[in-house]
């Protein structure tokens, strides 16, 4: 059975972010925003995210992003299910109701964490709040890539921006020297370098689990250090590569954009970071996004 799940104090981030591990949500090629829905097979596979991880995760993406629906006139319903085993998240809207559905298929993946579970939360409010640009057809619904490009640029910012565990957790993390010093030059202040760090592994743990369930025989490497390197010349508004979405999660983390600046509806380079607005570190990445220059 499903159920609705809404505000409790931010203070349960504490408890809940306190330990670290690979924090992966299961995003497939045609995973996010698609009521499509397959089944997972969990027999003999373990994920570090348990049930109460995962509904205090959305207790806390549910209180902190409430308010902000409700100043753009909108009500924010998340519908989450552990028990339900299907491989899927999605998005949907009716008349000023917003609903973000959340399965515990994708939580109980074998790389799943919770940081990477949070930016799944994060993936499906960016296609309620990542404005421009939007879905083939939509009136309401940001594409698959500024979805990815939102939950790393705004929501994880915004959740982690006062976890205690930020430096503990973030230092602990398997990471190569170059994401380091890359999360360092673009965020001086410590506590924003640490959730950069902690965002940063988080995406390349969704790549990966995106790869696993969209390709699962493939051997191609996913990596914070292998970006793609074909620049699309129209702007994908489908489902970019398990790779691409690395490289769009890693951007986001990188932008050091304010995160008090809303996303733009028509205008690409509100609240982001691109060539234009003199921050170019930290831009969509032109795997799926053809920049106007």
């Amino acid at each position: 059975m499903k159920k609705s799940l809404y505000v409790t104090s931010l203070l349960t981030l504490n408890f809940l972010l306190s330990t670290t591990g690979l924090f992966a949500c299961p995003i497939q090629a045609n995973q996010s925003h698609s009521k499509q829905a397959t089944e997972l097979n969990l027999e003999g596979e373990t994920s570090s995210v348990t049930e109460n991880d995962f509904d205090r995760l959305v207790e806390i993406a549910s209180e902190s992003y409430t308010g902000i629906f409700k100043r753009q006139g909108l009500k924010l319903k998340i519908d989450a299910s552990w028990k339900d085993n299907t491989q899927n998240a999605y998005s949907d809207q009716s008349g000023q109701n917003r609903y973000i559905y959340l399965f515990g298929g994708y939580a109980r993946h074998p790389l799943m964490d919770k940081d990477t579970y949070l930016s799944v939360i994060c993936h499906e409010l960016g296609h309620h709040l990542g404005g421009f640009p939007r879905e083939e057809g939509s009136t309401w619904a940001s594409a698959e890539g500024e979805a990815d490009y939102f939950s790393t640029l705004k929501c994880m910012k915004y959740l982690l921006k006062d976890d205690p565990e930020n430096e503990r957790i973030a230092l602990s993390l398997d990471l190569p020297e170059e994401v380091k010093n890359l999360c360092r030059n673009q965020h001086p202040m410590s506590n924003d370098y640490y959730i950069c760090l902690r965002s940063s592994k988080a995406a390349e743990t969704y790549g990966k689990i995106n790869a696993s369930l969209a390709t699962p025989d493939s051997t191609v490497e996913i990596s914070l250090l292998t970006p793609v390197t074909k620049r699309v010349h129209s702007t994908n508004l489908t489902y970019p590569m398990p790779q691409c979405r690395v490289d769009t999660k890693f951007q986001g983390a990188l932008c050091n954009a304010s995160i008090d600046i809303p996303m733009g509806y028509q205008d690409e380079n509100k609240g982001a970071c691109s060539l234009k607005n003199g921050n170019p570190i930290g831009a969509r990445p032109e795997c799926w996004f053809a920049q106007k220059y």
